[in-house]
């Protein structure tokens, strides 16, 4: 079976492998990011598997431990590291789900940028799709990409092409700027690396407090 370890410390980890061990199934570990339509604890599992009691045993062990288990499914996801053979376990702690879509609310703006050559805007959208605003070509069109963000771990984010050819990464910094008016709470998305040609590009929104 594969266990997700990416919302749980070291000792929950050995914890729960030696655990599972214990009952007779193997584990291999990933951190990989959850499938965004995994929204609580879940465990995945393949119609073929050949241990037929093997989703038993794990959700034994994970009561034992004190973990609910919500969602049990057979295994649809596109996920690169499963087999036939195989169980998937993603383990989403108390609060973990609320605060990754709280951020996910509260960034979903139209932010302009400063320094980032030949781009003008990007917006987030409530629905998880996103659109970059460039400059206009000879014609005085302008052009646009498009496709999906999502929080991965706050606070970096994660914008993927939607045939999936791109991504990008961008870290989430949040301060306070004070001016002749009074203060500006400034959401500040920084490119993780030099995606937009322009090393000090900065894509920004900005409330007045």
């Amino acid at each position: 079976m594969h266990l997700n370890t990416q919302y749980l410390s070291e000792t929950e980890q050995n914890k729960l492998i030696l655990a599972i061990q214990n009952a007779g199934l193997t584990v291999k570990t990933n951190s990989y990011d959850f499938p965004t339509s995994i929204h609580q604890t879940t465990v995945l599992y393949s119609p073929l598997i050949r241990d037929k009691q093997a989703v038993d045993k794990l959700t034994r062990v994970l009561n034992q431990l004190g973990w609910e288990v919500p969602g049990i499914q057979p295994f649809v996801a596109n996920n690169q590291w499963f087999t036939k053979n195989s169980l998937g376990l993603f383990l989403l702690p108390e609060g973990i789900e609320q605060r990754r879509l709280k951020a996910s609310r509260d960034l979903s703006r139209q932010y302009t940028t400063v320094d980032c050559k030949n781009l003008r805007s990007l917006v987030l959208k409530t629905n998880g799709e996103y659109q970059f605003v460039f400059d206009s070509n000879e014609n005085g069109e302008h052009r646009y990409a498009k496709g999906l963000w999502k929080v991965t771990q706050f606070p970096f984010i994660e914008l993927v092409t939607k045939d999936n050819v791109w991504w990008f990464y961008f870290e989430v910094q949040q301060y306070r700027e004070v001016d002749q008016i009074g203060e500006i709470e400034v959401t500040r998305l920084v490119p993780v690396n030099n995606y937009f040609g322009a090393q000090n590009c900065r894509i920004e929104f900005g409330l007045r407090a």
